[in-house]
Order: structure tokens, then sequence, then C-alpha cells
């Protein structure tokens, strides 16, 4: 019992982020930028959505190396997709954190229409006010503010009151800032799918103990008129079956109890 309740727990810990989900986002970061030097389209397109599927896991403060190698993996995606005003704003991301940062000839030699997009990238300074946000404050681009560039792309994380981060994000305005509550954050996305899959463990071991209580049930029933020499089989597989459906029982309701009450 003990190795299946353990088996179910490391499901749920595999359910939808990657145990290390920063290095996953520096990997695909990487591989965004290398398979658009190298002209692969379906290596690009896979390391992409990669990277996008992975953000939200992120639940580590990003410093700018991060920030930045996010700001020209959207940058160059939005390119390939068309969306030129999106990669403007991600290159003038990158031009506002790191002013010194060149476009790399392998990336983009001189005349490619991805470096017209760099140098007309936006760099102006207005900023809008964030209305709501969680107990700990914003991260815009890895510093502490309550202000998001108005022109340009930033990643924006927020803290919970113990400055653990519960929100990490790719935008290039304020509308797509999600409209929460951050003061009252609903589960992540990360959550929802743990609890769906403890719910639906606790559900599956709980059907088990219904099926051992029955054969309890069974065999207890049976004593009445089971043959003498066959007294102490019952009896046995009564207790057996007994207790299979307590330990099924209570590894129904501690593995719920955990999906629900951790804080995924």
């Amino acid at each position: 019992m003990v190795p299946l309740i353990a088996l179910l727990f490391t499901i749920l810990a595999h359910a939808e982020c990657p145990e290390d989900p920063l290095g996953a986002m520096r990997a695909h970061s990487a591989a965004v930028e290398q398979a658009f030097a190298d002209l692969d389209d379906p290596g690009f397109a896979a390391a992409y959505a990669s990277l996008v599927e992975v953000v939200p896991c992120v639940s580590t403060p990003l410093d700018l190396r991060d920030i930045l190698a996010l700001h020209r993996s959207y940058a160059l995606a939005a390119f390939v997709e068309g969306d030129m005003a999106g990669s403007r704003k991600s290159w003038g991301a990158v031009r506002t954190l790191n002013p010194t940062w060149e476009l790399p000839d392998e990336l983009a030699p001189e005349g490619h229409l991805l470096r017209t997009q760099f140098d007309a990238a936006p760099l102006g300074p207005e900023v809008v006010e964030l209305e709501l946000a969680p107990d700990g404050g914003w991260l815009i681009d890895g510093r502490p503010a309550a202000v998001v560039p108005r022109d340009r792309a930033f990643v924006l994380q927020g803290a919970d009151a113990e400055r653990l981060i519960i929100y990490t994000g790719y935008h290039r305005a304020l509308a797509e800032v999600p409209l929460l509550d951050f003061a009252k954050p609903g589960p992540s996305p990360r959550a929802k799918k743990m609890r769906l899959w403890g719910t639906v463990a606790g559900g599956g071991l709980a059907l088990m103990a219904g099926g051992a209580a029955a054969l309890h049930f069974d065999a207890v029933a049976d004593l009445d008129t089971v043959d003498y020499d066959k007294f102490d089989a019952t009896v046995l597989r009564g207790d057996v079956t007994g207790w299979s459906a307590i330990v099924l029982g209570a590894g129904a309701i501690g593995v719920t109890t955990v999906a629900w009450a951790v804080k995924w």
C-alpha cells in the first residue's frame, strides 16, 4: 500500500510542471534562439511551444539574464509569426534593459527584416499603473514596481505575503495582465491539475476500499454457514479484506487531502 501511495504522489508531482521549471525555461529559451539561427522551423516551433508552457510554472524570481533571454525568444517568435508590432515591443524591452546589446549577425545579417524591427523598437519611458497587486507586490522585469511599461513588453511576477512567487507571465500590454484579485489568488493552473489528479486518485482508492469492504462483509456473512474446515480461512479472508478496506480508505482520504491542502 505504501508503494502505491508513493507512486500516486510521484504522478501528482509531475502532473504539469517540470521538476526544475527555471532550468527548463533556460533550456527552451536557448533552443529558440539556436533554432532560429539554424533556420530549423520545426525545432523553433517545438522549443517556443515548450517555453510558453513552462513560463507560468516558474516560481522563483528571475534575474536579468533570464529576463533578457525571455524577451529575445518572444521577439523572435513574434517575428516568425508575422507579429511585427509584438516583435518590436519585445526588442524594446531588450534594448531598454541592456542598451549595449547588439543583434548578432547570425540572427539577423545586415538588411534582414528582423534587424529593422530591432532598430525600430519602442524605447519610451511611459508607464501604466497596475490597479491590483498580490500581498507581496509585483516584480516587473525582475525589479519591485507597481507600474508597467506602456509601449514595450515586460516580464511580470507576483509574490504572496511570504515573498513566494505565485505568478509569472510575459506580457506586451496592460490588457494582457490577468484581471484577478491577487490579494485573494485563486488556484494556479498547476494547483488545479494537482487537485484534479488527487481527486481522481483518491476516488480510485475509495472504489478499491469499497470493493474490499464488500468482500469483508461477504466473508463475515459466510461465517454463519461455512463448513467447519473452511472456518479459519473465512475468518482470515474477512480480516484481510477488512484491513484492506481500512488502509485503502485512509489512503483515499490522505491523497485527496494532500492534493487540496498543499500549496503547489
